[in-house]
C-alpha cells in the first residue's frame, strides 16, 4: 500500500466530517490510517482512492467505517454531580409537573451512560418509573447492538458503587452483565445527530463529550437541534469540557455543563 497522501487525506477527513461532523485532526492521521489499511486490506482493495470512491457510493460502507471511527471511551456514572443533580434537582422539579418524563441520552455510544441513568431512577423514583421514557441514540450501528447486549468489562464499571454492582450486574468469568429490569427501561436507536431528528420533545437531554467532534458550523447546527427538542424547563447535560459558545440560545446555566431552557 502507498502512503496516504495529504490530498488523499483531506479527502477522507472531509467526507468524515460533512456526513456526520467527526473531524480527524492532524494528530489523529495515524489512527485514521490504521483503520483504513485494515479495512482496505479486509476488503481486497488495491488504492486508498478505490476505498474512498467505494465510501462515496456505498453509504452503509460508510455507516460502517463511521462505526470503526467514532466509537467512544465511557464508563457508569461518569461526572458523578451529573447524576447527583439529576436525582436531587432535576427529576424531583419534572415530576412535580409532568405526567411523563422523557429523557435523551444523544451520542450515547455502548449504553453506559443511559443505562447510569436508569439505575438511578430505579434506585430513586423506583415506585414511580413507570412515568420515565428513556430514549437512547449513537451513530454506531456496533454501539448500539453492544448497548443493547448490556455486557461490560471491568474497566466500564469501575466507578460503579459495590452495592450497587452487587444489584444490578451478574458476574460471569471477566464480564458484568447488566440485569433486564435496567435494560428493558431502555430504547436504543441508531441515529445520526446531523440528520433529522424525529423524536418528541424531551424533558431532559444528555449529549456529553459529542460537541467536542465538531467543527463550530457543525456544533452550533447539532446545539440547535438539541435546544429544539428540548421542552420548556427541561435540561441540557453537556460534557465538562464543552460549552454553547459561541451560539446564543435562550439557556441558562445552572452549574457548570448544565442547562435549562
Amino acid at each position: 500500500m502507498q502512503k496516504l497522501t495529504d490530498y488523499e487525506f483531506e479527502l477522507f477527513k472531509k467526507l468524515l466530517l460533512d456526513f456526520c461532523g467527526i473531524n480527524i485532526e492532524e494528530s489523529k492521521k495515524t489512527l485514521l490510517i490504521n483503520k483504513l489499511n485494515k479495512r482496505i486490506k479486509d476488503l481486497g482493495l488495491s488504492s486508498y482512492k478505490k476505498y474512498y470512491d467505494l465510501l462515496k457510493s456505498d453509504k452503509k460502507e460508510l455507516l460502517h467505517f463511521v462505526d470503526i471511527i467514532a466509537i467512544k471511551e465511557t464508563y457508569f456514572f461518569r461526572i458523578p454531580y451529573h447524576f447527583e443533580f439529576l436525582k436531587k434537582i432535576a427529576i424531583p422539579s419534572l415530576l412535580k409537573s409532568n405526567s411523563i418524563i422523557r429523557i435523551w441520552s444523544a451520542g450515547c455510544s455502548t449504553g453506559e451512560e443511559p443505562y447510569s441513568i436508569a439505575i438511578v431512577i430505579n434506585e430513586e423514583f423506583g415506585m414511580l418509573k413507570h412515568k420515565f421514557e428513556l430514549l437512547a441514540t449513537d451513530i454506531s450501528q456496533s454501539a448500539i447492538e453492544k448497548a443493547r447486549k448490556g455486557e461490560y468489562n471491568e474497566k466500564s464499571v469501575r466507578h460503579v458503587p459495590a452495592q450497587i454492582l452487587k444489584k444490578y450486574f451478574l458476574k460471569e468469568d471477566d464480564k458484568y452483565l447488566l440485569k433486564e429490569e435496567i435494560k428493558k427501561m431502555v430504547k436504543f436507536y441508531i441515529h445520526n445527530l446531523l440528520e433529522p431528528m424525529h423524536f418528541t420533545i424531551f424533558d431532559i437531554i444528555f449529549c456529553r463529550n459529542v460537541l467536542i467532534y465538531f467543527d463550530d458550523g457543525l456544533r452550533e447546527k447539532v446545539i440547535q437541534l438539541l435546544f429544539s427538542k428540548l421542552a420548556q424547563g427541561g435540561y441540557l447535560f453537556l460534557g465538562t469540557c464543552e460549552t454553547l459558545l459561541p451560539v446564543r440560545i435562550p439557556l441558562k446555566s445552572l452549574r457548570h455543563s448544565i442547562f435549562q431552557k
